[in-house]
């Protein structure tokens, strides 16, 4: 992964993307997700290019919870809370 940025939500962003950026970010649960944000993008292609907040702000973003459909996603590493 490349360059290590620390957010507070998850994040896709156009302007992130060919930048390789690996995320982080502690959801609700106290839990840390790490992703990487351009394998993410991806894979989830049009589910998220073809969302009208992507046509508008150029980003989708979920706060305090990783998405559903990202969950599964094998470059998404969820380690759990104690």
């Amino acid at each position: 992964m490349g360059e290590l940025i620390i957010k507070n939500n998850f994040i896709l962003s156009k302007d992130y993307y060919g930048s390789n950026y690996a995320i982080r970010f502690t959801d609700s649960f106290e839990n840390t997700i790490d992703y990487n944000h351009d394998s993410v993008l991806d894979q989830l292609d049009t589910r998220i290019t073809d969302l009208p907040c992507w046509e508008k702000y150029g980003k989708y973003t979920r706060t305090r919870r990783l998405p559903k459909f990202v969950e599964g996603l094998e470059t998404v590493i969820i380690t759990k809370s104690k």
